[in-house]
């Protein structure tokens, strides 16, 4: 069913609107079902000063004049905010009901500001079947044309659809992390370093190898300096992102129309499915997807892969083939520490996200 926004007002329908569409529309009843505590909007990075654009920086870190232009483009949005709260109040002809849910801390939302104007207004307070509430009344409501004898005194009361519990939504499987399916990563005799170490340098080796292809060669100390947060890291990870980014044999992989980090969704099996691959290239009629690993003990063959390795790259191609049904998708490995890329077969790795019950 269509619902046109010129609905007739005396239709028995229910209209679901934003306050923009509602303008110039009024109903008998006008219900704003969620007035707690709005998350902030303000998510452009780039500022106007003066004509000129500028990077925003983290709060508390902006110096004078880009905190003033900050400051009035939030003004600005507050006296937008404050315009749409009064379209939306004034929707509604005899009867305006304003309702929220949540945490109420932030004095400018919508619920607390029309509470503040109710009990300046004398409202008296009311039990609800939701909880207690408020309710400022005058004048009468409109009478009918006809009033029916046997119902004339009956009392107003609230639809049930207002005070009766909305039924459960159905249940909906988790996400699926391919990281998350199970197995081995790594082969017996892996150095073992400190978890957070770990993290911090397989982040690092990621940064290198996802940006030093953008600059010239001569400058990759200096961008590698700048890109981690601890030098050390920088003499330890440099050697090995320079041997993967110079092997010829990989090459295509930091081509200039390749992808790093991107990030992918789809469905394995009856879960929806997140993540993200380290490097992508698409062809009109092939994809090759390709994640970095840097453990120090490499399989010498695709049948010694790590379980868990296997699952979640059969994970990516599943993903990936719904997102290309068109091309041949292919999964790889490559091997930091002896910048070896390794080509994945299908067969395997279907074999192995079946035994992960995925």
């Amino acid at each position: 069913v269509e619902l046109k926004r010129e609905l007739d007002n005396a239709s028995p329908m229910l209209r679901v609107m934003t306050v923009h569409g509602a303008k110039g529309l009024e109903a008998p009843i006008v219900i704003l079902p969620d007035t707690a505590d709005p998350k902030s909007q303000d998510k452009a990075e780039v500022v106007d000063i003066a004509g000129r654009a500028a990077w925003k920086a983290r709060a508390g870190q902006n110096p004078a004049p880009l905190q003033d232009a900050l400051d009035a483009r939030a003004a600005r949005r507050a006296e937008e905010d404050a315009r749409l709260l009064y379209v939306a109040m004034t929707r509604a002809e005899s009867w305006l009901i304003v309702a929220g849910a949540g945490d109420m801390k932030k004095p400018e939302n919508w619920y607390l500001r029309v509470s503040e104007g109710l009990r300046l207004a004398g409202a008296e307070r009311i039990d609800t079947p939701t909880g207690p509430g408020m309710r400022h009344a005058f004048g009468a409501w409109p009478v009918a044309a006809e009033p029916q004898a046997d119902t004339a005194k009956a009392p107003v009361l609230l639809p049930q659809a207002l005070w009766q519990a909305a039924p459960h939504p159905p249940a909906r499987p988790n996400p699926l992390r391919p990281s998350d399916l199970g197995g081995a990563k790594a082969l017996p005799g892996e150095a073992g370093l400190d978890e957070d170490l770990a993290l911090r340098l397989g982040t690092g080796l990621h940064l290198l190898l996802e940006h030093l292809p953008h600059w010239p060669r001569e400058t990759w100390d200096m961008r590698a300096a700048r890109l981690l947060d601890h030098a050390e890291d920088a003499a330890r990870l440099l050697p090995e992102a320079i041997a993967v980014l110079e092997n010829p044999d990989l090459a295509m992989l930091f081509a200039p129309e390749s992808l790093a980090e991107v990030e992918i969704v789809g469905q394995v099996g009856a879960r929806p499915m997140s993540g993200v691959i380290d490097r992508l290239v698409v062809t009109p009629d092939h994809v090759l997807a390709v994640d970095y690993k840097s453990n120090r003990v490499v399989p010498g063959s695709t049948d010694a892969v790590p379980e868990g390795l296997m699952r979640q790259m059969g994970a990516y191609l599943v993903a990936l083939e719904q997102v290309f049904p068109d091309r041949r998708v292919e999964m790889a490995l490559l091997w930091t520490a002896t910048a070896r890329l390794v080509r994945l077969p299908d067969a395997a790795l279907r074999a192995a996200l079946a035994r992960a019950g995925a």
